[in-house]
């Protein structure tokens, strides 16, 4: 009889949870239930080329809840810090996101989705706290965010570079 590997048990689940993810999304989306019935031909040409922004949406509310902008950071650091332990940095991108995608139990193709996405956030959020750490030099009501600012910036800087 057939027993399949963890490997492929587990690549299923990872395709099934970023499938589940997106549909959530559109749940979360629509009002009315009959709605989320509608089929892939309906939507898309293709899985990748949606007819409709709502598909968009959809995989972007989908990588949040897949890869939290949190839990890319820590993913992300621990994998930057274990690969120069090995001496394998800089990392090949195809690597690096398969292997997130395991660390969080998501497909490599998901994983590419939810990184694209969080990363556009992530970039913006970095810059933010630059500003914000930037406001120390002068005297501001807001030291609090700008420690806030400043231990972010500590903590996940080097990652931006």
């Amino acid at each position: 009889s057939f027993k399949p590997s963890f490997n492929a048990s587990r690549s299923a689940l990872a395709r099934s949870g970023g499938i589940l993810a997106h549909e959530f999304s559109h749940y979360l989306m629509k009002k009315e239930r009959e709605e989320l019935m509608m089929s892939t031909e309906i939507n898309c040409v293709d899985p990748m080329l949606p007819k409709k922004k709502e598909e968009l949406l959809a995989d972007v509310m989908a990588a949040y809840l897949l890869m939290p902008p949190n839990v890319l950071l820590e993913e992300m650091k621990n994998y930057k810090g274990k690969m120069k332990e090995n001496n394998r940095y800089p990392i090949d991108s195809v690597t690096f996101l398969r292997d997130i995608g395991n660390a969080v139990q998501i497909s490599t193709y998901h994983a590419f989705l939810c990184y694209q996405y969080v990363r556009y956030y992530l970039c913006n959020l970095y810059e933010q706290n630059v500003k914000i750490a930037e406001l120390s030099s002068g005297k501001s009501e807001n030291s609090e965010m700008i420690e806030g600012a400043k231990k972010w910036l500590e903590e996940y800087g080097e990652l931006f570079k």
